[in-house]
């Protein structure tokens, strides 16, 4: 037996289980981590089944009926080989501090020897999630100013900055847009003919503020 090998192996336990146990030393886990939001809620992620690695070890011959199956010897040689090499990596993982999974991440150990592992960022044992793919909310299109739309504001300001202005300033109005009152409407035109004759050095009626002059 290999490090290949046992993970080739761990990973086809956990499609189909929640736990493995590795003997001596402890035992994978993998919960279902549900739908959620990144990118500022812009993003929809989908659900993954997530791996990690307790001390704790279990009761289940998984891996071993596995081995015995696949290489045709009995349940008592297939554990004994799986105990010895499981014995030898966990002295290498003691040394070295990382055992790398391929495929599946890295077991590694703190300088108390506590055991914690990094699943590989790619690492897939969600079948019932195949074809799963994150969601971008970003993805509609604006559309122009007065459409009924949610970016209708949006669209109205970067395709025409000044018209939407300059319409409600001269009383003009749009299907499905509030008409504003007359007092208002006479109020700017006034203002935009007093700019205008302040612009071009003209006299106007108007006093300080805009009032108008008796």
């Amino acid at each position: 037996m290999d490090i290949d090998l046992l993970s080739t192996m761990v990973k086809e336990v956990m499609m189909n289980h929640d736990s493995v146990t590795l003997p001596g030393l402890g035992s994978f886990m993998a919960e279902l981590v549900p739908a959620s939001f990144s990118d500022k809620g812009y993003t929809i992620n989908p659900p993954y089944r997530r791996l990690y690695f307790i001390p704790h070890q279990g009761s289940d011959t998984l891996l071993a009926d596995l081995y015995s199956t696949s290489n045709n010897v009995n349940i008592a040689d297939a554990t004994r080989i799986l105990v010895e090499f499981l014995s030898e990596m966990k002295e290498v993982l003691i040394t070295r501090k990382i055992v790398v999974f391929p495929g599946l991440g890295r077991l590694r150990a703190t300088r108390e020897n506590h055991f914690f592992f990094v699943a590989d960022e790619d690492l897939d044992i969600y079948p019932e999630g195949f074809g799963l793919e994150p969601v971008s909310l970003k993805t509609h299109e604006e559309t122009p100013c007065g459409t009924g739309t949610r970016t209708g504001t949006r669209a109205c300001h970067s395709e025409r900055p000044y018209a939407c202005h300059s319409e409600r300033s001269r009383g003009i109005s749009r299907p499905g847009a509030k008409t504003k009152t007359s007092s208002f409407i006479r109020q700017n035109t006034y203002l935009d003919t007093c700019s205008r004759s302040h612009r071009m050095h003209r006299p106007c009626s108007c006093g300080p503020r805009g009032t108008r002059l008796a």
